[in-house]
């Protein structure tokens, strides 16, 4: 059986972080009750393990991939910008703030400096989603300016074609043009 298997829900978790998520999903308690194997976890909450293990893997081989980031485009980074970084900050945050507040509404009064842990990132939070609005806006603004350079060089295209290029191709090689398209 996989080596997961026996790892507690903690120790899995502490090794990766997307894990978290996973075990969210299968309602699976890695923090009151992370000391339990995830053999243990899945056969008490009649999980089917292979289910999980599958999920672990897929979340452990995902990886940053071996992008040139100089190579993209502004257009090209931003996308992945906004798809990738932005989107992974605002699916995480509400969940890590939400594990916060358990861990500061459960333990807080032994270990006051999660509360404060809590507000910081309340304040973070509040800070990021402000922030990526504004760069989100400025990336729709770069869209547009992008879309107004692109119908002014094709404007130009078409001119020097229509108006320069063909008449003068049509004036030099007339006789023996009408002739093929005939």
């Amino acid at each position: 059986m996989n080596v997961l298997a026996s790892k507690t829900l903690a120790q899995i978790v502490t090794n990766n972080h997307k894990a978290a998520s996973i075990f969210e999903k299968h309602h699976l308690d890695f923090c009151c009750k992370g000391k339990r194997t995830l053999e243990q976890a899945c056969s008490e909450s009649d999980i089917k393990i292979e289910e999980v293990l599958k999920e672990l893997d897929k979340a452990e081989k995902t990886s940053e991939s071996k992008t040139n980031y100089n190579e993209l485009s502004l257009a090209q980074l931003s996308e992945h910008i906004v798809s990738t970084h932005h989107n992974y900050v605002k699916n995480e945050m509400p969940a890590l703030l939400g594990y916060l507040q358990k861990v500061s509404s459960k333990h807080g009064d032994r270990h006051p400096e999660m509360n404060k842990v809590f507000q910081i990132f309340g304040a973070v939070k509040e800070e990021m989603e402000f922030h990526m609005q504004k760069e989100e806006m400025v990336t729709y603004q770069l869209s547009f300016a992008s879309l107004q350079a692109f119908e002014l060089d094709l404007h130009r295209h078409v001119h020097l074609e229509n108006n320069i290029l063909f008449p003068k191709a049509l004036k030099m090689f007339g006789s023996q043009i009408n002739i093929s398209l005939n």
